[in-house]
């Protein structure tokens, strides 16, 4: 193994040696910079120096802590099969079901899992996982891609002028694993299992919610429309941002504006960020709660150069609340450290918005770009590099650490809009009215059609509903790889009373003609139920400033939308809906 060229005390060429065995080959040559630069400091004696360099070599291999975080996919997949072997044979050997899942449970966390994980699944969904390669393969791969990009954090390769968000192996990672899907993906078609239309997955993908431009308009539409219910109310906008304490970011920034070793770093990662940012919220919402105040809108979670995460929340409050509301956000953002150095100038912020400026979505409109695909911002302002390759990094990041980016506060769920919009047409009256909201993008419309931006969920008319997955060939109920009964999506339900259907068609994933089958999770997944059969579309351009969107067949405002191959057809008594008993 070749040393890197490195600067150190005479005497220490034995201990480093010894120390960068320890540490994965393919970050010693950033090690060696960063032990350099620390023993080469001007103003500092020798043995200062030689200290420094020696205790950062010593944090690095204690961080690491005889972990080897560098294995190949074929030994992550080895090392599943073994693990998913022994739990099966431990599991076997415990007697009956219950003892199996606390024996099962206790091996995962010995491996160095969170049993947390496992709480949303019976007895025989965790002991099925336990026993299945595929499922460990998955937390193992997951786990060193975590370790290995916290390792480099600490190392200090993260950051605006290196690896903005996330280090340069890491985000080439996540550019190679997104290729290979795409090639699976086109090498995959979705056949109708009534008809046999057969439709290709790439088409499928690039006209839903998993393209980033289908997501950004819908996004704006959504955030358009809370701001115009906050109108009709006569409610105010403010945007707020909400920043970590100095303990979670690696870097800090120097007199000439660049990146300096933050001596208050505690070795936090992105992900330990995101859990305090989301405590701080869930304290909040239930403060606001208790007073009876006011908030709804959109958050948004974004990275700052080194990867520690802050949010940007777009809330519409009462005017008589907004006060109360802003001092209850200030009081928890700053309830820890918040005496400390910088706290009062970063931690918090609050921008009443001025609606004679600007609207509040095309305020919030950039951060959205940002953080999807760069769409309208031509240079992304933290990281000083073209907007659309700092979106790409932006997330890779958030897929890396399962660092949700969006959340809407409040008002109706979008997964009722978007079975709405599967429709031609539905039975007149509420339902109708909803579906026309949904069809013309207006989501100010389908907030008030659910009771008005308050409502609770349990106090609004439109839900989904969803049935059990049954094979048509046999009749028999489908359990999913690991033998549990899940539901699918069927429709929208009417207050318990009346239901209209929005997905008619089985739909069957296989490999195209003349190619091998990919190995993906679509091998277990043979039936898939009312795909979004989505045509490639592309929006009208919208500025930053303001929003603007492609019309819909009956002229108005409205995002890309599916054609009508898999809607329902127009609605005839007893057909399609019906008043349950």
């Amino acid at each position: 193994m070749m040393q890197p060229t490195m600067h150190h005390h005479p005497q220490d060429g034995g201990f480093i040696a010894s120390q960068l065995a320890q540490l994965p080959e393919g970050y010693h040559q950033q090690i060696g910079r960063e032990y350099s630069h620390r023993y080469q400091t001007a103003g500092q004696h020798d043995g200062e120096r030689r200290r420094n360099a020696n205790l950062f070599m010593l944090d690095l291999t204690g961080q690491a802590g005889g972990r080897v975080f560098t294995l190949s996919d074929e030994e992550i997949r080895r090392k599943a099969d073994r693990l998913a072997l022994e739990c099966r044979r431990l599991m076997k050997l415990a007697g009956d079901q219950d003892k199996a899942v606390t024996v099962g449970l206790g091996f995962f966390q010995s491996a160095g899992f969170d049993p947390q994980g496992m709480a949303g699944f019976d007895a025989t969904g965790i002991t099925a996982r336990l026993a299945d390669p595929q499922y460990w393969k998955r937390k193992l791969l997951r786990r060193q891609d975590r370790e290995q990009e916290a390792f480099a954090i600490r190392l200090g390769v993260v950051h605006r002028g290196r690896g903005l968000y996330v280090s340069d192996a890491m985000f080439n990672t996540v550019q190679t694993r997104i290729a290979s899907s795409i090639k699976a993906l086109a090498a995959l078609e979705a056949v109708n299992e009534e008809t046999g239309e057969t439709v290709d997955m790439l088409t499928v993908m690039k006209g839903s919610v998993a393209n980033p431009e289908v997501r950004r308009v819908e996004l704006m539409v959504r955030m358009r429309g809370f701001e115009e219910a906050a109108k009709q109310a006569g409610h105010v906008g403010t945007f707020y941002t909400i920043t970590c304490p100095s303990k979670f970011h690696r870097f800090t920034t120097d007199e000439n504006g660049k990146p300096a070793d933050n001596p208050n770093y505690q070795g936090a990662t992105p992900r330990d960020g995101q859990t305090y940012l989301n405590a701080i919220w869930r304290r909040i919402r239930a403060k606001l709660k208790r007073d009876g105040l006011t908030a709804y809108g959109f958050r948004v979670a974004e990275p700052h150069h080194d990867g520690c995460p802050h949010w940007h929340l777009l809330l519409f409050t009462p005017p008589h609340q907004c006060k109360a509301v802003t001092a209850i956000l200030r009081a928890y953002t700053m309830q820890e450290d918040g005496s400390e150095a910088g706290a009062a100038k970063y931690r918090f912020k609050a921008v009443e918005i001025d609606a004679s400026k600007g609207s509040a979505t095309g305020y919030i409109a950039k951060y959205v770009s940002k953080n999807i695909n760069g769409y309208g911002v031509d240079e992304d302002f933290e990281g000083g590099i073209d907007a659309a390759d700092s979106a790409q990094r932006v997330r890779a990041w958030a897929s890396l650490w399962g660092i949700r980016q969006f959340q809407q506060c409040g008002g109706a769920p979008v997964g009722v809009w978007r079975e709405l919009r599967r429709l031609q047409t539905a039975p007149d009256g509420l339902l109708e009215e909803a579906r026309q909201a949904a069809d013309a993008g207006d989501w100010c419309a389908y907030l008030q059609l659910q009771g008005g931006v308050s409502a609770l969920r349990k106090e609004q008319p439109l839900r989904v509903y969803t049935v059990e997955r049954v094979d048509t060939a046999t009749g028999e109920v489908i359990s999913n790889k690991y033998g549990e009964i899940t539901g699918k999506v069927e429709g929208v339900d009417l207050l318990g009373m009346a239901q209209v259907q929005t997905r008619l068609h089985v739909w069957r994933i296989q490999a195209k003609a003349n190619q091998p089958q990919p190995e993906t999770a679509f091998d277990q997944a043979h039936y898939v139920d009312g795909f979004d059969i989505l045509t490639p579309a592309t929006p009208a351009p919208m500025p930053v400033s303001g929003i603007r969107f492609p019309a819909s067949s009956s002229g108005a405002a409205a995002p890309p939308r599916s054609p009508v191959n898999n809607c329902t057809q127009p609605w005839q008594e007893g057909q399609v809906w019906g008043v349950q008993p």
